[in-house]
């Protein structure tokens, strides 16, 4: 049987953005639902490209096409393996003398894999309940949202157009997403700050997020992360707060809804999706989304965001800026509470 690779490849699961759907998000609710159908649920879209809003399955936004495939050439082996793995190098250039094809990648498999994992039944388990169930439940919450901003469609597109090394493969640099996943403590310097921050959510009775391309917004002191149309969270880098708490909060108020607008469009690439047309046209009489308009219309500043956009999950990747260099050299022991306990208290002290 000959392998299909995948053409679509979805930064948002479609079984999140199916959560858009007001049918499909009352059955998950209700624990009616299962990733089977949701593919097909419809939901309306605010296309960036045309400017229009028109009705569509959840299928066919938050994608890119053809980005998980790649050529995997011999002489792009022999060069990861020359500057990787040295001492193989020599093996694998007698290897390739005699099997001199190429080899091919498809992501696709490892992205579902990941999502089969803990990190994104946590955040549909807090869709669905509206909140956090344990100190447990917000570390694999925290885990999920660092990991997904890893998938994003600014991050995988800016390092492969220009942010990476030059020469990098698409196919390595897929080996290094899937080998940074894997490394533990690459997660926990991450995930630090997230930990040590405090968590306020905002949730509402009826769909209010409208759910852009990047659903996890970085800035220099916060993560807004839209967990679903009607769960907001706030990660607030400048307040501390045990890692057993967090705030919840009903409904939101104005300011902090304005806030949310204006980062949720200024993390939209291609699609902002909902489960309404009406709030979409408010959405497209916004400044904010004008502006975005005219910014998207010249390649050359579409390109200038996409990348700022990747730098800032580059920069969160290595710690927000707040996690000390010497962290790896002590988080070997991460299991040594007492220890951590130590180092911990001095980073909250520092911020």
């Amino acid at each position: 049987m000959v392998h299909s690779p995948a053409k679509r490849n979805h930064y948002n699961p479609c079984f999140w953005t199916a959560l858009w759907n007001q049918q499909f998000f009352a059955h998950l609710c209700a624990g009616k639902t299962g990733h089977g159908r949701s593919r097909a649920q419809l939901v309306h879209t605010l296309n960036l490209r045309s400017d229009k809003i028109f009705e569509t399955k959840v299928e066919n936004v938050h994608y890119d096409k053809g980005l998980g495939f790649a050529e995997i050439t011999p002489a792009s082996r022999l060069d990861f393996c020359q500057r990787r793995f040295p001492d193989k190098a020599e093996g694998l250039a007698r290897y390739l003398a005699e099997h001199p094809a190429s080899l091919y990648l498809d992501f696709e498999a490892t992205l579902t894999g990941l999502e089969d994992l803990q990190g994104y039944d946590a955040l549909l388990r807090a869709a669905r309940q509206g909140g956090l169930e344990s100190a447990a439940h917000k570390g694999f919450l925290a885990c999920a949202l660092l990991m997904h901003a890893t998938r994003s469609h600014e991050l995988m597109t800016g390092i492969l157009d220009e942010l990476g090394p030059p020469g990098l493969q698409k196919w390595e640099y897929l080996w290094i997403l899937k080998n940074t996943w894997s490394d533990r403590m690459a997660l926990a310097r991450a995930v630090m700050p997230l930990a040590l921050a405090e968590w306020t959510f905002w949730r509402t009775q009826h769909h209010c997020f409208p759910l852009p391309d990047s659903p996890v917004m970085i800035d220099r002191d916060s993560i807004l992360a839209i967990i679903s149309p009607r769960l907001l969270l706030k990660i607030d880098f400048t307040a501390s707060q045990p890692e057993d708490r967090w705030n919840i909060i009903e409904d939101i108020p104005t300011p902090e809804l304005e806030e949310f607008q204006r980062r949720a469009i200024g993390n939209s690439f291609k699609d902002i999706i909902f489960s309404d047309a009406s709030t979409l046209e408010q959405w497209q009489s916004m400044p904010a989304y004008q502006h975005r308009i005219r910014q998207f219309a010249i390649r050359e500043s579409r390109a200038a965001l996409v990348r700022e956009a990747a730098a800032r999950v580059l920069w969160a990747l290595n710690g927000f800026g707040r996690v000390p260099e010497d962290f790896e050299r002590w988080a070997g022991g991460i299991f040594r509470r007492e220890e951590v306990q130590q180092h911990t208290d001095r980073i909250r002290r520092t911020w």
